[in-house]
């Protein structure tokens, strides 16, 4: 896929960022600890369409109910070998066991599966897990992202209910926690230690749950440096500010972001925390004649289209944010990375584009 500019263009007008990819994916794992679910506001994107792909050996039914609303069939969740590490915790609720490859035991997730006597059997090259009749009532995920979602779901199994302390607070765990509390269950957290929740859970699962996801974040600021970059004047709408503020005081990648706007500003700008000139994405908005040389970068800077393939996803928002700022014609090759994670990035692009 390319992705083709043309200099001295602005962004305006109305855009509707969809839900985080990854806590779309978070959130499609819990579908397994209800029997129906309605979810709106997916992202309609290859990295949700191979995870469906994953419930589906589960016996996981889906349909697209409409633009990015998405109905999901759980009522009968068969035994089968789980293939990502987010399965292994809602199967283990749903089934009792599960079996997966002994590659998918993370380090961190065994130390919590030890932690909760979850039972883990070595066979051959798989481990069998099974759930305990009695467990710990508290755990320490120690601010690791696959062990917070994973003591998260475990937490539903109910009882007195877990508390996970060390919890790593991120978009996508709020967006996780958010969904089961639509779906029923009680999740609450220590307003006076940070990173400490509770969860309790219920003797049954739902019948069925709808949940909105909010909107990403990331590509809410994606959208707001689009419009600086390119002096627009775009409305993103269905954002919730203060998720946003605590997102960016939190967001490594916000520097990624930044730097193509330190080239718009008048000035010497530095970025504290990073080493610019170590950045993978550096050598290639260069080529916009960026002249990023060392750790200040001077601006304002004369950027020029340019032909050049997207590296990664990071990378991709750099260049496509160079490409608004560039005078003459550039072309992104490769930008499937980009909108593997972007719900209709070209037709949003296009819409916006005068």
């Amino acid at each position: 896929m390319t992705l083709k500019f043309n200099g001295n263009t602005r962004l305006e007008g109305d855009v509707f960022p969809s839900g985080s990819v990854y806590s779309s994916i978070s959130v499609l794992a819990g579908s397994l600890l209800a029997n129906e679910l309605l979810l709106h506001n997916v992202p309609l994107v290859g990295k949700v369409k191979e995870f469906l792909n994953s419930l589906a050996v589960f016996g996981v039914k889906h349909t697209w109910s409409a633009k990015n609303s998405l109905q999901l069939d759980c009522s009968v969740v068969t035994s089968a070998e789980a293939s990502d590490p987010i399965l292994i915790a809602p199967l283990l609720i749903r089934l009792g066991e599960v079996t997966i490859k002994k590659t998918l035991l993370l380090p961190e997730l065994t130390q919590l599966f030890k932690d909760l006597e979850i039972v883990i059997n070595i066979e051959g090259e798989n481990a069998v897990l099974r759930m305990p009749q009695t467990s710990s009532k508290t755990v320490n995920v120690e601010n690791n992202l696959a062990a917070s979602i994973a003591a998260l779901f475990l937490g539903t199994a109910g009882g007195e209910g877990l508390v996970i302390n060390n919890f790593l607070l991120t978009e996508e765990t709020l967006d996780l926690i958010e969904f089961l509390k639509s779906s029923g269950y009680e999740v609450l957290e220590n307003q006076k230690v940070y990173g400490q929740l509770k969860i309790k859970g219920v003797t049954t699962l739902p019948a069925s749950s709808v949940f909105s996801l909010p909107a990403s974040s990331l590509e809410s600021a994606f959208w707001a440096s689009g419009a600086v970059m390119s002096f627009g004047d775009v409305t993103i709408n269905n954002v919730s500010r203060e998720r946003l503020i605590s997102f960016l005081s939190k967001f490594t990648m916000l520097g990624a972001l930044l730097i193509p706007l330190m080239l718009r500003a008048s000035g010497e700008s530095r970025i504290s925390g990073i080493k610019i000139t170590d950045e993978p994405y550096i050598k290639d908005i260069n080529l916009f004649d960026a002249k990023i040389f060392s750790e200040t970068i001077t601006g304002p800077a004369s950027l020029r289209g340019v032909k050049v393939a997207v590296p990664d996803f990071t990378g991709g928002l750099v260049l496509i944010l160079a490409a608004l700022g560039s005078s003459g014609r550039s072309e992104l090759l490769e930008a499937e990375k980009v909108c593997d994670f972007f719900d209709n990035l070209p037709q949003k692009l296009e819409q916006l584009l005068h």
